[in-house]
């Protein structure tokens, strides 16, 4: 997921906003889809900085800061904060895990299988929906569960896979 976020010190907001994976840029003829400039500039600050120009092609701003969360690291801060209870909209198999459709307590396995999940009703665009709710119902419950004073060890156990500029 490509993640574009604002925030707003004063009011206390954060704004994010959801680029689809296959979203057409013109960077160059090798290059048709945002989901590519990362790794096609070799990753790393060359990777980010061009990233970086296409997104602000796409909305009117280039960022300041970035967060690289490999998905891995996503099902295991929900490993380390003990779950999230979540109401799972389908029911599919993925690589032999089965989950069904209800409200259920998820580990980090669920989370990334239901992240994945793009068969069915509009693809990509619905994987994406999910993919945004789940990581509300994430953040949701670390507020909830007074988790957020746990962030400094859950990164400290999720860090080799997250890559940032913000210290």
């Amino acid at each position: 997921i490509l993640f574009v976020g604002s925030s707003d010190v004063y009011k206390r907001q954060v704004s994010i906003m959801s680029i689809p994976r296959d979203t057409m840029i013109n960077a160059s003829w090798d290059i048709k889809k945002i989901n590519s400039v990362y790794n096609w500039y070799g990753g790393g600050d060359r990777g980010i900085q061009y990233l970086y120009k296409e997104i602000s092609q796409l909305v009117g701003f280039e960022p300041d800061f970035q967060v690289i969360v490999e998905w891995e690291a996503v099902g295991e801060i929900v490993d380390a904060m003990g779950g999230v209870d979540y109401d799972v909209d389908i029911s599919f198999t993925l690589n032999g895990r089965e989950t069904v459709e209800g409200y259920q307590h998820m580990d980090g396995q669920q989370v990334l299988d239901y992240c994945r999940w793009r068969k069915g009703g509009r693809g990509d665009i619905d994987r994406i929906d999910r993919q945004q709710r789940i990581l509300f119902a994430i953040f949701e419950q670390m507020l909830k569960t007074d988790q957020v004073k746990n962030i400094p060890d859950i990164y400290t156990a999720v860090q080799e896979n997250i890559d940032t500029n913000l210290d």
